[in-house]
């Protein structure tokens, strides 16, 4: 086992089961986060803002997000829109965490070193037919860290990172990605109060936890 299974990491499913395929999943999102102050605690989220968009116009903060690769005659290369994830072997698809580390790193810096448990929340559907028919779900891991700080240099395909609660990120987030960040929200909450997060540990930047193995 490896950094790329989330397993590796303490671990944890928050998705119902009817949201946890992988059959039809192209794009992948990870979303960092760490809870700050006393409880109750507050949540606080890593997001990017892209150098530009190919609609135009002025890109919004979002999660960091992108497609899974897939191997072709021995070469590995982005899935596209004509590609149909079911028509290829399990074993030439990236792995779905193995995505969100590869764009985690490439969009915000993100360290697997840095991880200290993963939270699955399954796959997002998008909120219009188009989108849906087009792109397929997107699935979500949402990350805990034990820094804020701990981070490589993106790539330049990123402008600028934030750490973001979620009134700043209803404000100045991508629209799509709104309710997929407040879902998280409600799930980590959920969780935290039945106590669920104990085993796997949780970021908290006035108290961090160890990682156990």
């Amino acid at each position: 086992m490896n950094e790329e299974d989330p397993h590796y990491f303490a671990h944890i499913y928050l998705a119902p089961e009817g949201r946890m395929s992988e059959e039809r999943v192209s794009r992948v999102a990870v979303l960092p986060y760490i809870a700050s102050g006393q409880s109750p605690w507050q949540w606080q989220f890593l997001v990017m803002k892209p150098t530009a968009v190919k609609s135009g116009g002025t890109p919004k903060f979002q999660m960091a997000h992108g497609k899974r690769r897939v191997r072709v005659q021995g070469e590995w290369r982005d899935l596209t829109l004509e590609d149909d994830v079911r028509a290829f072997p399990r074993k030439d698809l990236e792995p779905l965490f193995a995505t969100a580390l590869r764009e985690g790193r490439e969009e915000i810096g993100l360290l697997p070193e840095n991880i200290i448990s993963v939270v699955d929340m399954g796959n997002y559907e998008a909120d219009t037919e188009h989108v849906r028919t087009v792109y397929g779900p997107m699935r979500v891991f949402a990350v805990a860290l034990k820094s804020k700080s701990n981070f490589c240099k993106p790539e330049e395909k990123t402008k600028s990172t934030a750490w973001m609660v979620e009134q700043e990120f209803s404000m100045n987030g991508r629209l799509d990605h709104r309710p997929v960040v407040e879902d998280v929200i409600r799930s980590l909450d959920k969780a935290r109060s039945e106590d669920k997060l104990r085993h796997i540990g949780f970021a908290n930047s006035d108290s961090i936890r160890p990682r156990q193995r």
